[in-house]
């Protein structure tokens, strides 16, 4: 997979564990919703990809995978190693997916870029 293909995979990523916040307007235009309290609508804003985004969908993307791992501390240790991990290689001064260095986009595209199995519908 090119470094090309990896960043746009975990722009994918990040738009779905974001949620409601972060979204792809007109293709690849990445955009955030700013809501003002008590607003039900909010303002679209062209934005970029930061670390709390990124942050934010290991986080989500560990949940999704948990029920793959047993529930202990190892289990803990390991989200919370790989979130350390992802904070110091982050550049934070270009607090920018797309402008991270190829060590920063290969951590996140082993971690972040799993398989999450489906949620079972139920069958009524």
């Amino acid at each position: 997979m090119t470094r090309a293909e990896k960043v746009w995979d975990l722009y994918t990523r990040c738009v779905r564990a974001n949620d409601s916040v972060l979204f792809h307007d007109h293709g690849r235009v990445l955009k955030r919703v700013f809501r003002q309290p008590g607003q039900v609508q909010g303002i679209a804003v062209v934005t970029k990809l930061t670390l709390t985004d990124v942050l934010k969908s290991w986080e989500w993307v560990y949940q999704k995978t948990a029920d793959r791992r047993d529930d202990d501390e190892d289990a803990a240790a390991t989200y919370k190693e790989i979130a350390q991990q992802i904070e110091a290689l982050w550049d934070r001064g270009a607090d920018d997916l797309s402008q991270q260095s190829d060590k920063v986009i290969d951590l996140l595209a082993e971690h972040l870029l799993v398989d999450i199995p489906r949620a079972n519908r139920k069958r009524t």
